[in-house]
C-alpha cells in the first residue's frame, strides 16, 4: 500500500481494531479451511514454532546471492554469493563473504525499517535502513535498498523474512518499552491488526507465494483505516510487494 493520507491521522479505536483482526484473519480463508477452522492459540503456537526454526537456520547461515545496483562508478549490477546469518542472540543481521568467511557487514535487526519483497528475480527481497539510509557506509553498500537479496529457494525465502519480520518486531517493541518519550496512543491497537496480518500472510503461503500472500492481506485492510491511522500503516507497510 503506497497511497499518501488525504486526511488528518485519527487513532484507531480499540473495538475498530478488533474488528479489523478478526477481518484480517479471514482473509481468504476458503483457500485454508484447515487452517481458519482452527483455534487462534494453536494458529499462533503453529507460526511460533515455524518462526523458531527458522531462527535456528538462520544462526547456522544461508547462502544468498547479492545484486547490487548499478551506480555512477560501476554501470553494471554486481552478483556475488554471501552467506546471511542471525547472531547469536538473534539481534543482529551479519553478511559473510563467501570467499573466507569474513563478516562484511552488520546492522541491527531494530534498525531494519521493512521488507520489499520483488517479482523478480524469484525469490528476493531487500532491506529498508532507517539509520543508514542517508549514509554511504559499508552497511549500505552490502544490505542496503538499493541491495537485492536472492534465496535459492522459496522455503529459505519464506523462513528467513518470517525470522527477520518476527525479530525486527521483538526488538522494537522491546526499545519502545524502554524509551521514555509517549508514542502514539494507538500504537498497541495498531500492534493487534498487524500480528494477524503476519499470522495470515505465512498461513497463507502454504497455497501462493509469499509476495502474493503479502498483496492480499495487505488489501485485505479497508483503504479509509489504512489512511486515517499513522500507527497501522506503519506496521502494515513493513511488508511490501512491488517489482524491481
Amino acid at each position: 500500500m503506497e497511497a499518501t493520507p488525504l486526511v488528518p491521522p485519527l487513532p484507531l479505536h480499540p473495538r475498530r481494531a478488533q474488528q479489523l483482526f478478526q477481518e484480517v484473519l479471514l482473509t481468504d480463508a476458503e483457500l485454508t479451511p484447515h487452517i481458519s477452522e482452527q483455534s487462534l492459540p494453536h494458529r499462533l503456537q503453529q507460526l511460533q514454532r515455524l518462526n523458531l526454526s527458522g531462527i535456528q537456520e538462520a544462526k547456522r547461515g544461508t547462502r544468498f546471492h547479492r545484486i547490487q545496483a548499478a551506480t555512477d562508478s560501476s554501470p553494471h549490477d554486481e552478483v556475488e554469493q554471501v552467506t546471511l546469518k542471525l547472531s547469536k542472540d538473534g539481534s543482529m543481521l551479519q553478511v559473510l563473504s563467501d570467499t573466507d568467511g569474513a563478516v562484511t557487514a552488520s546492522l541491527q535487526l531494530v534498525d531494519v525499517q521493512g521488507i520489499t519483497l520483488h517479482a523478480t528475480p524469484i525469490h528476493s527481497f531487500s532491506l529498508k535502513l532507517s539509520q543508514y539510509d542517508n549514509e554511504q557506509d559499508n552497511n549500505t553498500a552490502t544490505v542496503g535498498a538499493t541491495n537485492t537479496l536472492v534465496a535459492s529457494s522459496e522455503g529459505d525465502l519464506n523462513r528467513w523474512v518470517l525470522a527477520l519480520t518476527c525479530g525486527v518486531n521483538a526488538f522494537q517493541r522491546q526499545r519502545e518499552r524502554q524509551c521514555t518519550e509517549p508514542f502514539p496512543p494507538d500504537a498497541k491497537v495498531a500492534d493487534l491488526v498487524w500480528q494477524a496480518a503476519r499470522l495470515r500472510i505465512f498461513e497463507l503461503t502454504e497455497v501462493m507465494s509469499l509476495p502474493e500472500a503479502i498483496d492480499h492481506v495487505s488489501k485485505s485492510v479497508p483503504m479509509c483505516d489504512f489512511q486515517q491511522c499513522e500507527a497501522l500503516r506503519c506496521r502494515l507497510q513493513f511488508l511490501k510487494f512491488g517489482a524491481v
